[in-house]
């Protein structure tokens, strides 16, 4: 972020689901030591991102953050965030992975 706006830019786009590896549930499912709930933000900001928001704000950049979502109701989304300039969220989306939908709840905004 900081190499981004010394260069100018104006919105530093992460991808998608930049702060997990991926959807783990793939490897560790039948792992029953493992909780995938683990691999999952439950608030944005917290504390592991919280630093995301405040450098934004301290430098007047914008930034988009993919990352895999557990809302409170169980609904589990691929999640993306955009923070402005005064490192607050304007907005956010999610969507459902349609291959991993035999372990997930649909969400309100599901297509299928």
């Amino acid at each position: 972020m900081m190499e981004a706006s010394d260069s100018g830019a104006d919105l530093v786009v992460y991808p998608e689901l930049a702060l997990t590896t991926f959807f783990p549930r793939w490897f560790i499912e039948e792992d029953d030591s493992l909780n995938l709930d683990d691999f999952y933000e439950t608030e944005m900001p917290n504390a592991s991102t919280k630093i995301l928001f405040e450098t934004a704000k301290k430098l007047k950049i914008g930034f988009s953050l993919g990352y895999a979502e557990l809302t409170q109701d169980g609904h589990r989304y691929n999640t993306k965030v955009l923070v402005g300039k005064d490192g607050h969220m304007s907005g956010s989306t999610g969507k459902c992975i349609y291959q991993v939908m035999k372990n997930m709840n649909l969400g309100e905004n599901s297509n299928t």
